[in-house]
């Protein structure tokens, strides 16, 4: 069935799932994030960078406290303070 916004995620094969990384940057309020995690959990390991501070992050978007508590609760590792236009290539 169709998640939020009617996006539809196939699952990867499990083999495949068991070896996937994702890195997310630049998710606003982090609601990809969770989606993403919400799809693929425990087979995968997703790790959520945000630029501004858990504080900002919350007091900007309504609903951060509860994603980003969802994503710590589903195992996500979530970093702030991470520039992506300063990540090694």
């Amino acid at each position: 069935a169709p998640g939020q916004y009617g996006v539809r995620l196939a699952r990867p094969p499990a083999a495949l799932c068991k070896r996937m990384r994702i890195l997310t940057v630049g998710d606003g309020d982090l609601s990809y994030s969770l989606a993403l995690q919400r799809a693929f959990g425990a087979d995968v390991s997703l790790v959520a960078t945000t630029l501004p501070a858990a504080d900002e992050l919350c007091a900007t978007y309504r609903n951060t406290g509860k994603i980003l508590a969802e994503l710590a609760e589903r195992g996500a590792t979530i970093l702030h303070g991470i520039d992506a236009t300063r990540l090694p290539l």
